[in-house]
This record gives C-alpha cells, structure tokens and sequence, in this order.
C-alpha cells in the first residue's frame, strides 16, 4: 500500500466532506444493545482512483459497511455498528482505520 492513500483517503462527520473526524464518540451502550454512526469517505486525489479498499483494524464487536472503491473527489457513506458484549474490558480504539491502493495511470 502506497504511503499517499492515507493523505487522500479520509473520513469525516458530514457528506459535505467539510468537518475531518478525528473521533466517533459512541456515547454509552446498554449491553444487548447497538448504536450505529455513519460517517463519510472520501477520496481527496483530484485524478486518481482509490481501489480495494480495506479496513486496517478490526474488532469483533464492529461491523463496518463501506465503498471498496472511490473515484476521485467522491464521497460515500460508510457504516459503523458496535455491538458490545457483557465481557467487553477495554474501550474500542481504531486509529487508521482504512486502507487502499492508489491507482495512478
């Protein structure tokens, strides 16, 4: 994976694409329950698509939906759902949370 797609591959609170999110606060979750968060992806390249798109972390208590390409400039949802279990200790940190290949050409 190429150092650049993590300049032009970014996450932020509003499809506007105006607001970088820095932080998903969740608030508190009853056990048995979930809450879900959208966010918005977008690829800031201004010629090149962005392909492949993966998670970079993972947590089984986490379902993400999310584009597995971005054209440039374009912008897409993505999903985030935690369900947290009775045993969950440690609170859910993701830092990078996606990845992908820049195509140039």
């Amino acid at each position: 994976m190429d150092d650049d797609v993590y300049h032009e591959l970014r996450l932020y609170d509003d499809a506007g694409a105006a607001k970088l999110t820095t932080s998903i606060d969740l608030g508190r979750i009853p056990v048995g329950t979930e809450t879900t968060v959208i966010r918005y992806l977008k690829n800031n390249s201004t010629q090149w698509n962005i392909m492949n798109i993966q998670l970079n972390q993972t947590d089984p208590e986490l379902d993400v939906e999310f584009p597995q390409m971005l054209k440039p400039q374009s912008i897409k949802p993505v999903k985030l759902t935690f369900r947290p279990s009775i045993t969950r200790r440690e609170p859910l940190n993701i830092r990078q949370l996606f990845g992908g290949e820049l195509w140039i050409g």
